[in-house]
């Protein structure tokens, strides 16, 4: 059975991780101050699948 300290480790180490160059890229605000993303991706419905939230 996972340990408590395992949980803690296992959460800062999510806390380190990067994703892919080129997804989901935050380059700035709009005038509004809605952020802005690039989102790079091989697939057409990539982006569908991103903006479904899967």
């Amino acid at each position: 059975m996972p340990q408590a300290s395992d949980a803690k480790s296992v959460l800062k180490a999510l806390e380190t991780i990067e994703g892919a160059p080129g997804r989901l890229d935050l380059v700035g605000k709009s005038k509004t101050g809605a952020p802005v993303y690039v989102d790079y991706a091989h697939k057409p419905d990539a982006l569908e699948h991103v903006l479904e939230g899967g």
